[in-house]
């Protein structure tokens, strides 16, 4: 039995592909790499990781519900396999941080990143708000909430 966890605490990104006036190897702080476009975006990585292992002997569980329940994900393909790289969340906030958090204040945001910790960083980085809790909607989720008429996908 192997229980693999694996916690990216880097604050910056590090350039792959040159573009721009980046060169391979260059460090880009998380400010600078959300107001990229995401074809630069695609040029950087924040960490990599190699597992290798013989498929004899050991066997991945791929049953994450994260990954299972996800829905309107984009993916990418490196090398010839398909990664997904963005999600769906659900961002409920205060408007003002100034003021005690009251349940009944709270409003809600959609947005498409490619994690819980992109989502909240995105909220974070362009707005004021005081982020309450940030949620990963699943296919069911996701169709319920698109039932109101007031459902968009916000952009920064």
């Amino acid at each position: 039995y192997l229980d693999l966890n694996i916690t990216n605490t880097l604050s910056y990104y590090k350039v792959q592909t040159a573009f721009d006036s980046y060169n391979v190897g260059d460090k880009i702080d998380v400010d600078t790499f959300l107001n990229l476009s995401n074809e630069n975006k695609e040029k950087c990585y924040s960490a990599l990781i190699t597992l290798e292992f013989d498929p004899k002997e050991i066997l991945l569980d791929m049953t994450n519900t994260n990954y299972l329940n996800a829905i309107n994900t984009t993916t990418t393909n490196i090398d010839g396999s398909n990664y997904i790289n963005s999600m769906t969340f659900k961002v409920y906030y205060q408007a003002d941080k100034t003021k005690r958090p009251v349940r009944e204040n709270t409003q809600s945001l959609y947005i498409e990143a490619d994690s819980e910790a992109e989502a909240l960083l995105m909220v974070e980085h362009n707005t004021d708000y005081n982020i309450e809790f940030v949620e990963q909607l699943d296919e069911k989720a996701l169709a319920y909430e698109k039932q109101n008429p007031n459902f968009k996908l916000t952009t920064f």
